[in-house]
């Protein structure tokens, strides 16, 4: 009977254990969208935050100073978002720089991004002296 207690308690630690891992894991998952999922699943988005990876459109860095107004647009080499962010402009970034952005998408088709990452090179390429 003893034994049987020690089971019982041991299974629900673990099971208390297990179900907290998953739980966490699902709040802290780093997912993303590309933009071509974007377009396809935009009528399923709503109003709920969701990061979208892709590149900066070249030449399509608009940065207003004076309110602190970010326009770009990015693109996975399919399909092309327009972004709009509110915030500092990170030093990093420009044409062609891999973005991750955290946002919600608008009735009009622009992405409102809260949250703006730039990527970093995978490698450190130094530059070529001539």
């Amino acid at each position: 009977m003893k034994k049987l207690k020690y089971i019982i308690g041991i299974s629900i630690i673990v099971a208390c254990i297990v179900f907290l891992a998953l739980r966490s894991f699902k709040k802290t998952g780093v997912y993303y969208l590309t933009v071509s999922e974007v377009y396809k699943k935009s009528s399923s988005l709503g109003a709920k935050s969701f990061r979208v990876d892709g590149k900066i459109v070249p030449g399509s860095i608009l940065w207003n100073p004076e309110e602190i107004i970010l326009r770009f647009n990015i693109t996975d080499g399919e399909k092309t978002l327009s972004v709009l962010h509110k915030g500092v402009k990170p030093d990093v970034l420009g044409d062609s720089k891999e973005v991750v952005i955290e946002g919600t998408l608008d009735e009009e088709g622009v992405f409102n991004a809260a949250k703006l990452i730039t990527k970093c090179p995978s490698k450190y390429k130094p530059e070529s002296t001539k």
